[in-house]
This record gives C-alpha cells, sequence and structure tokens, in this order.
C-alpha cells in the first residue's frame, strides 16, 4: 500500500501558500518545474504530498484505501501506487477518465 494511504485525510490536501521544490528536467535544455497552486482549482481531485513531493489522485486513494478499488491489470496505477510527478498534459486525460466512470 502506498505510504500516503497511512496519513490520508477527508480532504485532498491542496496548500496554496506552500513553497513547492523545483526540480529539473530535460537535458539538452534545462528547466525547473514544481507542483503549482492554480492545478488545485482546475483538477479538484489532486491531492499532493509534501513528504514525497509528489501529486495524486485523492479519489483514488480514498478509494484504494478503503478497499473499494483494487490494481489490477486494467487500472491506472500512475496516481495511487507511483507518484506522479508534474505532467501536466496527463491530467486532462486522467480528468476525462474520472468524469466518464462519474456518469
Amino acid at each position: 500500500m502506498p505510504m500516503v494511504l497511512e496519513e490520508l485525510t477527508e480532504t485532498a490536501n491542496q496548500p496554496e501558500s506552500f513553497s513547492f521544490p523545483k526540480k529539473k528536467f530535460g537535458k539538452k535544455t534545462v528547466v525547473e518545474r514544481s507542483c503549482q497552486p492554480q492545478w488545485f482549482k482546475t483538477w479538484y481531485w489532486l491531492h499532493y504530498n509534501e513528504a514525497e513531493d509528489s501529486v495524486h489522485c485523492h479519489l483514488c486513494l480514498k478509494a484504494l484505501k478503503f478497499k473499494h478499488l483494487t490494481l489490477s491489470s486494467g487500472s491506472d496505477p500512475a496516481f495511487v501506487s507511483l507518484p506522479f510527478k508534474y505532467l501536466i498534459s496527463f491530467f486532462y486525460v486522467y480528468d476525462k477518465k474520472l468524469f466518464n466512470l462519474a456518469s
């Protein structure tokens, strides 16, 4: 079980006045990136784990914690078992998946 589940709260951790660490990405052109507070306004389901400097799906973590979700070959563990490191384009795809599941 992911370590983040042990300290999971009822609501997603979405800090607004937190100094998010910057990480360097790229080989030819190195850029610094970090989690952005405005993401939480667009994607309500994002949960920031300060200890791991990672972003997870809060809804998926809760479902996993209360055994409403089991990871199988057809599931997408990116936001549950692995820290998902700032790939904003994936957020849009994932958001559509969550919306379709709720319908």
